[in-house]
């Protein structure tokens, strides 16, 4: 712990002492302000659980990644789907899984951090808001050209 204390994640070179170490986002959107995380699915679900720590939402997990990322900065996650039924389902396995998530919090700091996952928008919502061509929407990547 007094290596974790002392360097972070961040300098950890993937050493075991960092546990999880880092998390892969699918898009992260970064002003003078805020940060704000895309977990974006199309084809797949959101994964219940991380491979160091089972009991561990993906969502909040990208939600911690946020807030240490943001350093400061206003920060936030929200899932882009392909139908809103999968997404209302993986946020609420994500309420369920909360207090588990975050064993190492106190329950106002897991509060406040859940107030930090969004919720969810579909991916046809975003082609039609800002009127996007289909094609962004491929069905397989062999289907980009």
């Amino acid at each position: 712990m007094k290596q974790f204390a002392t360097h972070g994640a961040e300098r950890s070179r993937h050493e075991w002492w960092a546990f999880e170490g880092f998390t892969n986002i699918d898009c992260c959107l970064v002003t003078d302000r805020t940060i704000l995380f895309v977990e974006g699915k199309r084809t797949e679900t959101v994964s219940p659980a991380t491979r160091w720590f089972e009991k561990r939402s993906q969502l909040w997990r990208n939600v911690e990644a946020a807030h240490q990322f943001a350093r400061g900065k206003q920060f936030a996650v929200i899932l882009g789907v392909e139908q809103e039924g999968d997404g209302k389902a993986a946020l609420q396995e994500a309420d369920a899984r909360l207090h588990d998530s975050y064993p190492h919090l106190t329950d106002p700091e897991r509060t406040t951090l859940s107030r930090h996952l969004l919720g969810l928008v579909t991916w046809p919502q975003v082609v039609r808001q800002f009127s996007l061509p289909a094609t962004c929407l491929p069905n397989t990547v062999a289907d980009v050209r």
